[in-house]
């Protein structure tokens, strides 16, 4: 389960925050809501595929 977490943040491009690290602090929560969003439709997926 670890290793969808970390293959996820590796394949999204995660943006540092630089000169608009005010635009990033903001944006960093709807990101992190992104990836646990994808996460989950990841573990539905492999749970539909593992009871068909």
């Amino acid at each position: 389960m670890l290793h969808h977490c970390s293959g996820l943040l590796r394949n999204r491009r995660i943006s540092l925050p630089t000169k608009s690290s005010k635009k990033f602090s903001a944006d960093a929560p709807n990101a992190m809501n992104r990836i646990l969003v994808q996460h989950k439709l990841v573990i539905q997926q492999e749970q539909i595929e593992e009871a068909a």
